[in-house]
């Protein structure tokens, strides 16, 4: 009754088109939700994330949930995220692409999902992660944990958005590392990011839980651009 209440008083409403939502739809509108763009990576083997990064780690599998398109419900709900304050759309992004992993066994048996780092001063100035709400969100759908602070970004880095390939790989050169190593060993771990664009970051990410001795090495991303 008063969570009724609560939402004639202070509606709720879709961030993909506006409208109110009922009470069991959450951050946007089952209307909007159907109209993501899906990849329909779940039936290709190996998919576009196995293809590109397979060659460049000893990857077990891979996967995006959505296609990143100007205009899209999804970017908005990204930049909502990202520059907004909308922490709730990494956890809602978080279990859809946790769903998404449920359904197919490659990814089934890991100890753990870890978030893509952000360096300390910019997450201060955003007040969060948003790979951290996604990976949260994952690990929710999944049954596994999603510590923070195992992977770490030790230097500020520039912004992706404008570098091209060889560039965004030496921004993030050397720039990530392991709090505790002995974290990862051994263990089998899902590294997890909001949108893949060249790879560069997932990569360097990637090659400090290799060099820390995971034992199973997944990615999903929530968005490709491809």
């Amino acid at each position: 009754m008063l969570s009724g209440l609560w939402d004639l008083l202070f509606p709720r409403v879709c961030l993909g088109c506006g409208q109110v939502l009922t009470h069991h739809e959450v951050v946007i509108c089952l209307s909007c939700e159907v109209r993501l763009p899906r990849s329909g990576f779940e039936g290709v083997a190996p998919n576009p994330i196995e293809q590109v990064f397979g060659g460049r780690l000893p990857l077990e599998a891979g996967h995006s949930s959505f296609v990143f398109r100007g205009g899209s419900t999804l970017r908005r709900l990204l930049h909502q995220l990202k520059y907004h304050n909308h922490p709730e759309v990494g956890y809602y992004l978080g279990e859809l692409l946790g769903r998404d992993l449920l359904s197919q066994e490659k990814f089934a048996g890991l100890d753990m999902v870890l978030a893509v780092p952000m360096h300390p001063a910019k997450e201060v100035l955003r007040g969060y992660n948003q790979a951290q709400l996604i990976a949260e969100g994952v690990g929710k759908s999944l049954g596994i944990p999603a510590p923070a602070g195992v992977l770490v970004k030790g230097r500020a880095t520039e912004s992706q958005t404008r570098k091209r390939r060889f560039e965004r790989w030496k921004n993030v050169e050397g720039g990530f590392g392991l709090s505790d190593a002995s974290a990862v060993s051994g263990k089998g771990v899902l590294l997890v990011d909001d949108v893949v664009t060249t790879g560069a970051t997932l990569e360097a990410c990637a090659q400090v839980l290799v060099q820390g001795s995971a034992n199973r090495l997944c990615l999903a991303t929530v968005a490709c651009t491809w």
